[in-house]
């Protein structure tokens, strides 16, 4: 499975059209693994464009992208750059494919909706990294039940768009914490952490042998990938 960015630009969000946008293309196939509003300032839009520093059109691109906010996606698919530029279209709308998202909602070949990544952009360059984390702080009370409602809320504003294929993972130091205590590993809790952090990265296998290497019981182990797998529904 490949990663790719997807960035639905100032027009299409002026024109209230992410929610069409992202559904069309999350039809398509794709997973979104995360997605943030930003406002790009001048500096941030000439970095982002600087492979056309000294064209004709670069400061018009500059000026455009950071007249308003963007919608910043990270999308994984099989062959996902490729695919991603086939839903949405040839540059000029007037030229894209029926259906596509420029041809849908493209106005000129500057201002439609959307920049898909090339299929030979590093995805690792930063462009959407930042993308998998968003941290929120909750501030007068210390109960659990507003991390709750923050992840209900999430959610229930995904459904609302029209989504139907994301996963919401939950990496909530308090559950994990009672979640080993429950089991009676508490004082592996550190090491549970360290090795439960990279089950992405190196799959149930290296997580059991991280942990066998840091000396966590073989019973505590299981235990915690058998919790970590747990799956639900809305």
């Amino acid at each position: 499975m490949d990663k790719t960015l997807l960035i639905i630009k100032p027009d299409a969000v002026k024109r209230n059209l992410s929610g069409k946008i992202l559904k069309q293309i999350m039809d398509a196939g794709f997973k979104l693994l995360g997605m943030k509003m930003l406002w790009l300032d001048k500096d941030q839009g000439g970095k982002f464009y600087e492979i056309h520093k000294g064209k004709e059109f670069y400061d018009w691109l500059v000026d455009f992208i950071s007249s308003g906010p963007v919608v910043v996606a990270c999308l994984q698919a099989v062959d996902a750059p490729k695919k991603l530029r086939e839903v949405v279209g040839a540059t000029d709308p007037k030229k894209a494919a029926p259906n596509t998202v420029r041809n849908l909602y493209g106005t000129s070949v500057g201002e439609n909706v959307v920049h898909a990544s090339a299929p030979d952009e590093n995805p690792q360059r930063g462009r959407y990294r930042e993308l998998y984390q968003c941290d929120v702080d909750i501030a007068g009370t210390d109960s659990m039940l507003a991390d709750a409602e923050i992840i209900a809320l999430t959610v229930e504003t995904l459904l609302d768009l029209g989504f139907d294929n994301f996963e919401t993972r939950i990496g909530h130091r308090k559950l994990l914490s009672a979640m080993v205590e429950s089991i009676g590993g508490q004082q592996f809790f550190k090491d549970v952490c360290v090795s439960v952090d990279k089950l992405d990265k190196i799959g149930p296998d290296g997580v059991k042998a991280e942990m066998r290497g840091r000396g966590v019981p073989a019973d505590v182990t299981e235990n915690v990938l058998e919790r970590a797998a747990l799956k639900g529904s809305p």
